[in-house]
């Protein structure tokens, strides 16, 4: 890799003594390995905060909210605790989700998108990989005029990654829709795409650096990144340096906690600390440059959300019905079937009207369901019957 511009042959201390002292141990332990060149970045959607991109959780609630208007506490709750890629595909079943995607673009890069191109542009890391589907790395990438080759997850064309590129991005890529509905299929039926395996193995298993330092990421991921870390604990000899971002802790107070869950049987260790002055430091440590200006946070991504809600409500039923089959996956059959009900009612089309009996046949006793059977049937049968030959 060819460095842009030489190191020094000494780095001091970091310019922030930092009180404790097994905290301070983490924070030279990562300063050490990203000196070394012997730490990877693996980011999630909370450094993209900053750019005015919103979390799983905000997301989802404000997608039904905009979709349905009114939403009991119980139908609130349960939506909260779906995957984000359940939600999605559901929705893409009754309702075109391309213009909802586009939430995820991103206006502008964030301070840590920026800082982390240019750590890569000094030699200074191995790779940087993220879950997350905006161009925010990109942008940064062409700001600050340092190439950030890249490597998308799911190969379209069916292919195998094997040679690693500086940017890894695991779930797909907001212009390239495929790359994403492929992903959220995928970990909606709990199937595994071989090239975000390889990808992952790349990361926590066979890549040459030491250290994997995580950034902004929940560890929410139980569909696909989860198993796999849980599977490959044992023989992964990865440190973990998981950064947990608090909002206004300095670094000099920064303490230490244990991993989460996710990671249990890593070497490594927990730095609570706000991810902006980690990332400073990190900028001052190393000599980077003048610090970009942080980008503001703004709300774009919720009149996107309810644009493309109020053309989704055109059709009604079909609203009720992602609702319906969404709470159907999570075996909340009681909620499931009130929103079966609104979309029969709601119905305005032969195919919603069919689509509404078959879900309610299959959260209702034997005899119900064999009920919505026959009105299935016999819709079929007077189609056919009025069809010229």
């Amino acid at each position: 890799m060819t460095l842009s511009k030489p190191l020094p042959t000494a780095l001091p201390q970091p310019c922030v003594t930092v009180i404790r002292e097994d905290a301070r141990r983490i924070v030279n332990r990562a300063f050490n390995a990203i000196r070394l060149g012997h730490a990877a970045f693996f980011c999630g959607a909370g450094i993209s905060l900053h750019s005015g991109l919103p979390l799983a959780r905000e997301f989802k609630k404000a997608v039904f909210s905009d979709l349905l208007k009114r939403l009991s506490k119980q139908e609130r709750e349960s939506i909260s605790s779906v995957p984000m890629e359940y939600l999605l595909e559901n929705l893409s079943r009754f309702i075109h989700i391309d213009k909802l995607i586009n939430v995820f673009r991103g206006s502008a890069p964030a301070l840590t998108h920026r800082i982390l191109c240019r750590l890569y542009g000094n030699g200074l890391c191995q790779c940087i990989a993220t879950t997350n589907i905006d161009q925010l790395f990109e942008m940064a990438s062409r700001s600050e005029r340092i190439p950030l080759p890249r490597l998308v997850s799911p190969m379209v064309d069916g292919t195998v990654p094997h040679a690693p590129c500086p940017l890894l991005k695991l779930h797909g890529s907001v212009e390239d829709k495929s790359s994403v509905m492929i992903t959220i299929r995928s970990i909606a039926r709990k199937s595994s795409l071989t090239s975000t395996a390889c990808l992952l193995d790349y990361i926590f298993l066979s890549g040459k650096h030491e250290v994997v330092i995580v950034m902004g990421y929940s560890c929410s991921d139980e569909l696909d990144v989860n198993p796999f870390l849980r599977r490959v604990a044992r023989k992964s000899a990865k440190e973990i340096l998981y950064i947990r971002h608090e909002g206004g802790l300095p670094l000099h107070r920064a303490r230490k906690a244990i991993l989460p869950a996710a990671f249990d049987g890593y070497d490594g260790a927990t730095l609570v600390v706000d991810t902006d002055e980690l990332v400073r430091a990190l900028s001052e440590h190393f000599r980077l440059g003048d610090l970009p200006t942080p980008a503001k946070r703004a709300s774009a991504w919720r009149q996107l959300t309810r644009n493309w809600a109020r053309v989704a409500r055109s059709s009604p039923s079909r609203c009720h019905l992602a609702a319906g089959r969404l709470f159907y996956s999570i075996s909340e059959s009681g909620l499931a079937r009130s929103r079966f009900v609104s979309a029969e009612r709601l119905a305005t089309t032969y195919l919603d009207r069919v689509r509404s009996w078959y879900w309610l046949a299959q959260c209702s006793e034997p005899g119900k369901a064999l009920e919505y059977g026959h009105r299935m049937t016999a819709l079929v049968e007077r189609r056919l019957d009025s069809t010229p030959i």
